[in-house]
């Protein structure tokens, strides 16, 4: 489905999860120490409460998971991680999740409790009692705080009876899309049938006494929507929800003493242990005492002819043995502080290799930093070439416009030179045209007092009374001009 699950997951165990356990190393390692933080553990009954959310927030493990998951989550399009304590720390992820504005969804995995109880006895040497219990915490708590999210209910059986029709079933609810060739590989060379080691059915809860009746109530009424008939985002199961919260409510106190007492049993267990182990050093001191005293009574049977002579030196010989068990007491005292020594130098040790686990994956973010950055650098080499070439080229075109330019000039000197003696020419004809618009303007003048003075002529008496006699005279004087004019008048009266 295209799901990154990280590239350090917990080893395989041939004994227990042959196939991979497929959890984040340091994911998990955070979880353990989040719930260390708060006195609480994977196996705890009792959930963590708001108070304790408070105060791994104070405590600055909010900062660190938020930087834990980002640099997991890196440039992966969908990042998954799997750790059976998230249902408990569920509180504290969540605001993770909402601080960095991530999309979140939740595979909900429901398993039959019987085979829980049977993995936790043979594992853990858990009571059957506490594993019911157990299994009743992590489906409440998990149904609870998935509420209103996006989330999917996997059934372990039905996955393994139909692995595509439930993987389909995943794909479809969180928009995922299936690759075929991964699915095929994941049926072939993960699911193995043989790995199922119980089957049961509904009703086999019944014959167990130390089942609770909620255990069959909630494991009966999620069957459904594990198969698909119903969903449990229905409004029946939001009020059976609420329901089991408050019946898991009701046996909190129950849950917080039965952890103490398990806490106290434990440490009860301990203690035994290692009151066993004193025990079996005294034990080897007292065969060795023994073995003294029968050497001892061996050689006083042996010397009983000088008893007399040799009963002041046993009497010395029971001083020193008297010295030497008031320094054996000391030495039992020396061997039980040291003993606690090296129960705190164990503690120191689980410390350091918590404190090397982050190192290693802090070590590791910088040796992925560094690899970005050298592939950043030599990004930059490349553009650097680049632009040296660019650089070049551009150097020999601005040298080809130089020369442009400096030919460009001397035309534009020639357009120069050859603009103002236009200009000159411009000058001369300018004022050439002023003189002839003076002497047009003259002549126009003249012409409108010599036709005033034709008009005064015409309209005089005498000048009409003479008119025969010019005409007369332009015969006589020029006959062949009449002729022409009168042609021309006739023409153009005519046309």
């Amino acid at each position: 489905m295209g799901v990154s699950l990280g590239d350090r997951l917990t080893p395989s165990n041939e004994e227990v999860n042959a196939k991979g356990f497929w959890e984040d190393i340091d994911i998990n390692l955070f979880n353990v120490e989040l719930l260390s933080a708060v006195n609480s553990d994977w196996h705890h009954l009792a959930p963590i409460l708001p108070r304790d959310v408070d105060q791994l927030r104070k405590q600055g493990y909010m900062t660190r998971a938020t930087g834990l998951l980002r640099q997991k989550v890196g440039k992966n399009a969908v990042f998954g991680f799997k750790d059976p304590r998230l249902v408990k720390l569920i509180p504290f992820w969540q605001d993770v999740f909402t601080h960095c504005a991530f999309d979140v969804s939740y595979v909900l995995a429901l398993r039959h409790p019987l085979s829980v109880v049977d993995s936790l006895t043979k594992r853990d040497t858990f009571q059957r009692e506490k594993s019911y219990l157990l299994w009743l915490g992590h489906v409440i708590s998990s149904l609870a705080a998935t509420d209103g999210c996006r989330r999917v209910l996997v059934d372990y059986d039905l996955l393994m009876q139909d692995p595509d029709r439930e993987l389909g079933r995943v794909a479809s609810c969180l928009d995922l899309k299936i690759e075929v060739a991964e699915l095929r590989r994941y049926k072939a060379e993960f699911l193995d049938a043989g790995l199922r080691h119980s089957h049961y059915a509904l009703n086999d809860l019944v014959l167990d006494d130390a089942c609770p009746r909620l255990v069959q109530e909630i494991y009966g009424a999620l069957l459904a929507p594990s198969e698909g008939r119903t969903s449990i985002e229905d409004e029946i199961f939001d009020n059976l929800i609420a329901h089991w919260v408050e019946e898991l409510e009701r046996l909190k106190p129950s849950l917080v003493l039965a952890d103490k007492l398990l806490e106290f049993g434990t440490a009860s267990v301990r203690k035994l242990a290692e009151r066993d182990v004193e025990m079996a050093e005294r034990d080897k001191s007292i065969v060795a005492l023994d073995k003294a005293v029968a050497d001892r009574d061996s050689r006083l049977f042996g010397l009983a002819a000088d008893w007399a002579a040799r009963g002041l030196r046993i009497s010395e010989l029971d001083r020193a043995i008297s010295d030497r068990d008031v320094q054996l007491g000391g030495l039992a005292a020396d061997w039980a502080a040291r003993g606690l020594r090296i129960s705190e130098l164990d503690r120191a040790i689980s410390d350091r290799d918590v404190q090397i686990g982050d190192l290693a994956a802090d070590w590791e973010a910088r040796g992925l930093r560094i690899s970005e950055l050298d592939r950043a650098i030599s990004d930059r080499d490349v553009q650097i070439r680049d632009l040296a070439a660019d650089w070049e080229a551009r150097g020999m075109r601005i040298s080809q416009l130089d020369a442009e330019v400096v030919e460009r000039d001397i035309q534009l000197s020639k357009q120069s030179q050859v603009l103002s003696e236009r200009e000159c020419r411009i000058v001369e004809l300018f004022d050439e045209t002023n003189r002839r618009s003076d002497w047009a303007l003259g002549l126009e003048r003249e012409l409108v007092q010599a036709n005033n003075q034709l008009a005064n002529m015409a309209s005089s008496t005498s000048w009409r009374i003479t008119l025969p006699l010019r005409e007369l005279r332009r015969w006589l004087k020029n006959p062949v001009s009449q002729v022409q004019r009168y042609r021309g008048m006739l023409e153009r009266r005519f046309r």
